[in-house]
């Protein structure tokens, strides 16, 4: 029975200590990613209009209005959590 308990707690410290570490690296990195895509999209949408490129506004406000989403879907953490 100790045996046992000593064996899940291992698992468990292993989890923690790889698992756990990386996923939190991924999401930090992927959370400044998102960022920079946002403001990304918003020097694309004032160089579209500058050049008077018209193509490029469109495609510039559908990446900042898909960049905004996804960040408020992955990132936004639940006020109830």
């Amino acid at each position: 029975m100790i045996k046992d308990r000593n064996v899940s707690e291992t698992e468990q410290s292993f989890f923690q200590r790889t698992i756990v570490s990386i996923y939190q690296a991924l999401e930090f990195i992927m959370k400044y990613t998102m960022i920079l895509i946002i403001i990304m999209s918003i020097f694309v949408i004032i160089a579209a209009v500058y050049f008077k490129i018209y193509e490029g506004i469109g495609a510039g406000v559908f990446l900042l209005i898909s960049s905004l989403f996804a960040y408020l879907v992955f990132f936004k953490k639940s006020k109830n959590a």
